[in-house]
């Protein structure tokens, strides 16, 4: 019961958002769509970085450029 209580909690966000009625500002959207950009580069830059890192130097880890700053 506990387990279905902590999961259950994933699903409050997008009800509640859902049922929002408020209008979106300009910059809100414009902040929204900036950082969503930001993301998918950086998420498809770091892909394309880990493919060629290990199709031409082969296997290890990967420490310059993007991978230099995390280690997730």
């Amino acid at each position: 019961m506990l387990n279905w209580a902590i999961l259950s909690t994933y699903y409050i966000y997008p009800y509640l958002a859902a049922k929002n009625t408020n209008e979106i500002t300009p910059l809100s959207m414009f902040v929204a769509v900036l950082l969503y950009s930001l993301g998918t580069f950086l998420h498809y830059g770091a892909e394309a970085q880990k493919h060629y890192t290990l199709k031409f130097r082969g296997s290890g880890l990967i420490t310059d450029d993007i991978y230099n700053r995390g280690r997730n």
